[in-house]
């Protein structure tokens, strides 16, 4: 939510908008990234971080298990 504000007045609001901000170029590109991030990356990872974390018993589980047992299905 902050991320998208500080997109919207330092990148998509123009350049008159922009230049009374007073961001630098290496702050703009961080306000891209941060933006980025939180809209595109995080809603895609967060899912699969919860499930690990969620279910670190059974992650436990296949930590332990002897290589005899994990590899007991036969190969074709």
């Amino acid at each position: 939510m902050l991320a998208d504000f500080l997109k919207n007045v330092a990148i998509t609001a123009g350049p008159a908008v922009a230049s009374q901000t007073g961001f630098s170029a290496w702050q703009r590109e961080a306000i891209a990234f941060a933006f980025q991030f939180g809209s595109l990356i995080l809603p895609a990872v967060a899912p699969a971080g919860l499930g690990v974390a969620m279910h670190d018993r059974v992650l436990s589980g296949l930590r332990r298990r002897p290589a005899s047992q994990a590899s007991a299905t036969p190969r074709r």
